[in-house]
This record gives structure tokens, sequence and C-alpha cells, in this order.
């Protein structure tokens, strides 16, 4: 890590009440992050399929790598001889790691095993769900982690470790207590021990400069406990009472959309206002608006680039207009019209550039009563579909085939400018690399553009654009 903690300038434009929308800037050895953000997933260290110049040419400030995957191989010591992440990889923006908890579940249960091991299941290949559940997949836990830990020691028992390994394909988890968890090596095979203690020094020997605790008093600390409020606020409690540098929400987050945003708004109110918050795993339009209302700086997940890699392109006009339409885009960054992109009703579209952050469906403007206090009754996930526009059109569609147009004829991304609709559909439908790579730039161009543009105050750069000097 730097050799000095990162500098975080926070205000509330207007409005200093918990829960209001801000801008900051987090300002690093490598370079400023605006807020509000959304930071990329670099999975291994690298945003899968794209290049470094790829993403500075998308805006990109900052990306996210996972210590857990690092840790198995090549190991942090490795990173640390070659001169850290930022020297290891090209990338001369900040880096931000996680802590290895979600890795503790998530390979043990098999949520996201099959695509981090490199395995295919069946013949199909479908583009992932843009559902709050497929939406939240990097998120630290997927599930309720009380249930996580009962099922995993029920499955494992008091056994030896040698005797504790569960005989499942997905699962690598060997042993999970108190002290951290023991994995086999999806790499070698070898046991790799994840202790709170652990997690802290291979993200030093990394090199990030935003790091976050497993269980540790450290730069950023998430504030867990599930759906249960009395857990969420006694984590809450620890976070804002010790002199940690941020403060992060993760944890389950709820079994649909209404009790999610619950969750995050009831836990954003409480945390401290003079420390940047972050929303571990979560990349869906509608929950990053709902995030920015409360606060919420930065934002991570794998969804953008996971579709783009399948031929899922955002098209935000598409979210913005129509029935149950969150907010509307200033003119400036998506003024454009474009037919072959549905969308429901025609909802009038007033000019935001003045800054206020568009709002939110009524529904999500009080705290809702699916923040539990007891054990969560599971209701039915909240029915997307049927309520939100599409983020996403499938360019595989054969709608597309003879379509010689951009994704979006005012996107400035690399693929907009020099791809069109038949030709992306071409590569994807042949299993040609290049076709993801193309859908993934723009994906991440877009994410980029869409922070800039909902930032309660514009930015100095150009309308959704986040300047950045790598240097």
């Amino acid at each position: 890590m730097g050799t000095q903690p990162p500098d975080v300038i926070l205000r509330e434009p207007g409005n200093t009440q918990s829960g209001s929308p801000r801008v900051g800037v987090i300002r690093t050895l490598f370079g400023d992050v605006e807020t509000p953000n959304f930071i990329l997933c670099g999975t291994k260290a690298s945003v899968k399929g794209v290049t470094v110049e790829m993403l500075r040419e998308a805006n990109t400030q900052i990306i996210l790598a996972n210590t857990y995957h690092l840790l198995v191989y090549p190991g942090p010591e490795v990173i640390e001889r070659l001169g850290g992440l930022q020297h290891f990889t090209g990338w001369r923006g900040p880096m931000f790691t996680d802590s290895g908890g979600y890795q503790i579940f998530s390979l043990h249960h098999g949520s996201v095993a099959d695509e981090v091991k490199g395995r295919r299941r069946g013949t199909g290949s479908r583009a992932p769900s843009s559902s709050s559940a497929g939406a939240r997949e990097s998120s630290e836990g997927g599930r309720d982690g009380r249930e996580c830990i009962e099922r995993s020691r029920e499955r494992l028992g008091d056994a030896p470790l040698e005797a504790q390994d569960t005989g499942e394909p997905d699962s690598q988890l060997l042993r999970l207590d108190e002290t951290g968890a023991i994995f086999r090596s999806y790499h070698t095979g070898q046991r790799v021990e994840l202790t709170p203690e652990r997690a802290m020094e291979a993200q030093t020997q990394l090199g990030a400069d935003l790091i976050v605790a497993l269980d540790e008093c450290t730069p950023f600390h998430a504030s867990k406990g599930g759906v249960y409020r009395d857990l969420r606020q006694e984590s809450v409690s620890f976070v804002n009472e010790h002199p940690f540098f941020g403060s992060a929400i993760g944890g389950s987050l709820g079994a649909d959309s209404e009790q999610m945003h619950a969750v995050v708004q009831e836990t954003a109110r409480q945390l401290r206002k003079d420390r940047p918050i972050h929303l571990l795993g979560i990349g869906r339009m509608r929950d990053i608006f709902h995030g920015v209302k409360q606060g919420i700086d930065t934002f991570d997940c794998v969804h953008p680039t996971r579709a783009g890699r399948h031929g899922s392109a955002l098209v935000p006009r598409a979210f913005w207009e129509g029935d149950g339409a969150v907010g509307v885009p200033p003119s400036a960054c998506w003024d454009h019209d474009d037919s072959s992109v549905e969308t429901r009703g025609s909802a009038e579209r007033p000019d935001l550039r003045a800054g206020s952050v568009p709002e939110l469906a009524s529904s999500m403007s009080s705290p809702s009563t699916a923040f539990l206090t007891g054990r969560p009754k599971r209701k039915k996930a909240f029915p997307v579909a049927a309520q939100t526009p599409k983020e996403y059109v499938d360019l595989r569609n054969a709608a597309f085939k003879f379509d010689d147009r951009p994704i979006l004829h005012d996107c400035g991304c690399y693929t907009c400018r020099t791809a069109s609709r038949a030709y992306l559909h071409y590569l994807l439908k042949a299993g040609e690399q290049l076709g993801g790579v193309l859908v993934t730039v723009h994906n991440i161009y877009t994410m980029n553009r869409l922070m800039g543009c909902i930032s309660p105050v514009p930015r100095e750069s150009s309308p959704g654009a986040t300047a950045n000097a790598h240097t």
C-alpha cells in the first residue's frame, strides 16, 4: 500500500441531512477518484478481455482486484516483488482490493465458481440476468451470513481437516471457523489459509490504494448483519466508533430489490458522513440511483462487464423512459432517438443539468417494512421485467442481423465509433472473442458516463466523462 493514506473531500450540495446525495474526491497516490463512482471488477487484477488502454479511453478512474484469487495465484509475495499491482498490471490509476470474504461462501456454494475456474456448464451461454440477484454477484456474501455458516458447519462438522472435504466438485472450502477459512487452491490443489490477518497482509503486499477488512480495523470496514436490524445497528456502531478511513455496506442485502433498498437506506443513514461509503456488489442502474440518493459514494459489481462478454449491451435510454422509470438523464448526456430500443410510454425528459439527482420511484421514497428485525420471510423476487424497462439489449438477437447502426448513435465509446450492431451480432453468433470485448468496452464507457450524469453536481469534465490523469 502507499506510504500515506488517501485523502477524502466529501460534500452534500445544498443539503446536509443524512441520507442525501453528495459529491466528493478520494485522492490517492495514483490519482483522484471523483464520487459518486463505479469501480470495475478485475477479478484477477484484470478486467476480462479489456486492456489497460481500453479502460483509460473509457474514462475509468479505479478498478477492483479480488484478494482471494491473487492469494491463490500468483501470490501477493510475487506481486509485491514486482512493484505492486499498478506496476505489475500497467494500470497507473487507483486500485481497490476486497477482503476475500465473499469467496468463502461463493466458491463453497458454487455461485460464481464456474466462471472463476474457467468452466462452462451446458451448451448454451445466456446473458446474465439483470435481476437484483444477478446484479449483486460480487457483493460480500450472496446469502444470509447466519444461514451460510450454519449450513457449512452442518456439512463439515468437527472432523479433522483431512476429512472435511465435502466431496462436491464446486466446493473448495475445507474448513470454516471463527479464526478464518482454509481452501483448496483451484489452481494448484494446495491449501490456502484466509484469516483477517492474512487478508490484511496480502492486500498490503498487493499495494492497493483502498482495501477492505475481513475482520479488522483498516481503511475500509464493511458493515454487515444481513437483513437483521439489530445486527446491522451493532455493526454500524462498531464501524462508526473506530478510526477507519471509510465504510462499506456488505453482507446479505436481502431477497429482492425492495428489501435490499430498505437495508441500504437504513444502514447508510446511520453510517458516519465524514467518511466515504462503498456499496459492495451493486451494479444495476436502478440500484445505483437509489444508492446515490442515500449518499453512497462508490459501487462495484461484475455485472456490466460479465453481461458484455455474453453480448448484452447497456442501453440507458430504455431504462430512463417508460413505466417505472426512476429518472431522466441530462439531455447533454443521452439525447438520442433510437427507434430500435424498446421503451414503455413517453415520459417527459426534463433537463437536469442544474445538478439535481433524478427522483426515484415513489415506492422507494420511505423506509420499507421489508427490513426485518427477525429471521427474514422469503418473498417473491421483485418483478423487474414487469416494472422496469430493460437495461440491456442482447445483440445476439436476430433483430440486429442487418442493423448497420452503432449500439447508441450518440455514444463516444470505441465500439460505437467503429462497429455496427450487425457486425457485433455476427461476431457474437460466430463465437469470436472480439464480439464480447467490444460490447464490454461499450458497457464500461456507459457505466462511467452514467456516474458522471447522476452526480448531484456536474463534473468539470464533459458530461458523463470521468477525466483522470494516468501518469
